[in-house]
């Protein structure tokens, strides 16, 4: 899922291949502060699902990580957004 190299993600980028073609790349996550966070290091993307009145949930990638992170994150904060065509 991630884009392979060190290019555009911190080292180690774990497990990146990019075989899907996905192609995440590491844009990080705009703060509760209005700061960026994480840029070379997270790919944090909202899904479509809200989980309570203030937190939605992501889906993500991580420098150190091979594997796809699922959480909930503060609507107040900033993530990317992956377009879809049906």
């Amino acid at each position: 899922l991630k884009e392979a190299g060190t290019t555009y993600w911190t080292l180690p980028n774990a497990g990146a291949t990019n075989e899907s073609g996905f192609t995440g790349l590491p844009g990080g996550f705009r703060n509760q502060f209005g700061l960026f966070d994480y840029m070379g290091e997270d790919c944090g993307i909202w899904s479509s699902s809200e989980f309570d009145g203030e937190n939605a949930v992501c889906y993500g990638l991580y420098y150190a990580s091979q594997n796809m992170y699922y959480g909930t994150f503060p609507k107040n904060c900033g993530q990317s957004v992956r377009c879809v065509k049906d």
